[in-house]
């Protein structure tokens, strides 16, 4: 089973902001399918992604986040990113979020609103150090943020 987790603040009150959150939803549930995990990220290492039970958590300041396969982190949590993502280290937790600078700081596929449109820019190293394999199918509908000196 894969277990989606977001970490909120609190609920958005606005109605544009809850129709920019729910339509983030949709691509957090598309992501399972475009997203690859070792085999040790599951109870069963049969189980895969496509085809199980997605199970969606609310938690509170970042406890028990490791124990998700993709965890939303949302603006709200900026002061946090560094320590809710220190405790991703080490598991094959899929880290997406809408923070500034969120690729730069770690995470993985960062939620990015321009012109009313939501755009992906992905940060492939943090996948890679997940052991998380990106389809070729989402990595063309993003932005790849490269954060390796040249």
């Amino acid at each position: 089973m894969a277990m989606i987790a977001w970490l909120l603040a609190g609920t958005p009150a606005l109605h544009a902001a809850a129709a920019e959150y729910q339509l983030k939803a949709v691509y957090l549930f598309s992501f399972a399918r475009y997203v690859e995990w070792p085999a040790t990220a599951f109870a069963d290492a049969q189980e895969k992604v496509n085809g199980h039970l997605m199970v969606i958590r609310h938690f509170s300041h970042g406890e028990d986040v490791g124990k998700c396969h993709v965890l939303f982190i949302s603006r709200s949590e900026s002061d946090s990113l560094e320590r809710i993502l220190g405790a991703l280290k080490g598991r094959s937790t899929l880290a997406v979020g809408d923070v500034d600078s969120f690729n730069e700081r770690g995470g993985m596929i960062r939620f990015v609103t321009e012109n009313n449109k939501v755009r992906l820019k992905i940060n492939l190293d943090a996948a890679k150090t997940a052991n998380l394999t990106i389809s070729s199918k989402l990595l063309r509908a993003a932005e790849i943020v490269s954060l390796q000196k040249t």
